[in-house]
């Protein structure tokens, strides 16, 4: 069932962010060699800790003390890759920290709360403070952007409607020129 759940609550995370333009990368827990690099990113969103091992703590610890935030919602990883229980759950340590935020949301309960939604999608933007502005304005719209490595943007806007237009307004923050 927690599986489940986990599962559950990453589509939500993952929806949220694709439907709201809020760029993103997809890192494993499980897989920790893949997170040394997570000190690069301005935010990092864990929609379901149940199970994490000690070396995905260390590497989310080291970015929390490079200055990335960290976004918990529900559990603070009260087992081990294998279910054994901690003796106090790993992320519980890192409570308390001014970046680091836990919302004791369950993702899967208030999916279809627009309320849940509203505040989860704000929570994240304000973490964020990308400089970025989008609104679908009640379409199904999806939106990214991509700073490429010569300085330069990239915006993808993809209308997802099948049978009527759409009119996103899209902000970004630019330097001058």
């Amino acid at each position: 069932y927690e599986r489940f759940r986990g599962m559950y609550s990453t589509q939500y995370i993952e929806n949220l962010l694709k439907r709201n333009g809020v760029q993103y990368d997809v890192r494993y827990s499980e897989m920790p060699k893949t997170l040394d690099s997570l000190s690069r990113y301005k935010l990092v969103i864990l929609p379901f800790s149940y199970s994490m091992q000690k070396e995905t703590f260390e590497a989310l610890k080291k970015a929390v003390n490079a200055g990335t935030k960290l976004l918990i919602y529900e559990h603070l990883a009260p087992t081990d890759q294998f279910g054994e229980k901690y003796p106090e759950p790993l992320l519980k340590s890192l409570l308390g920290h001014p970046i680091v935020t836990h919302v004791m949301t369950d993702l899967m309960k208030e999916w279809s709360s627009k309320t849940v939604r509203a505040e989860n999608l704000s929570l994240v933007r304000r973490l964020l403070d990308s400089g970025h502005y989008f609104n679908r304005n009640g379409a199904d719209v999806r939106y990214w952007a991509r700073k490429v490595a010569d300085g330069n943007y990239i915006l993808y806007l993809g209308n997802m409607e099948r049978v009527r237009s759409a009119q996103p307004v899209v902000g970004l923050s630019l330097p001058d020129g």
